[in-house]
């Protein structure tokens, strides 16, 4: 295969491999975006520190992963962001303000 070439997953290969790799921040992911819809909050985020450095890695690598976070943002309809290591949120696609107030950029 030469360096320009790649093998493209889908989104539903992704995902399963998240939720096979990843565990920890795959069932966050199951579960946020139940929150955001339940409660028509802008955006919902785990307070909870991980429970291990194993759990904390698997956060890291959801977040260091361009292509695994975009998959979950086009299946769930939000923007995944991360603070502090160890914070996953999802947002809804029209909070560009309180999204970029939890990531600490400006607008």
């Amino acid at each position: 295969m030469s360096a320009t070439s790649s093998v493209l997953a889908t989104d539903e290969e992704l995902l399963a491999s998240i939720g096979e790799t990843l565990p920890y921040p795959w069932a966050l992911v199951c579960q946020l975006p139940a929150q955001l819809r339940a409660t028509g909050a802008t955006f919902v985020d785990d307070q909870n520190e991980p429970p291990n450095r194993a759990a904390r890695r698997q956060l890291l690598d959801l977040a260091a992963n361009n292509e695994m976070r975009a998959a979950i943002e086009r299946s769930y309809g939000v923007k995944l962001a991360f603070r502090n290591r160890r914070h996953l949120a999802l947002f809804d696609p029209a909070a560009v303000q309180e999204y970029h107030n939890f990531i600490g950029t400006p607008t």
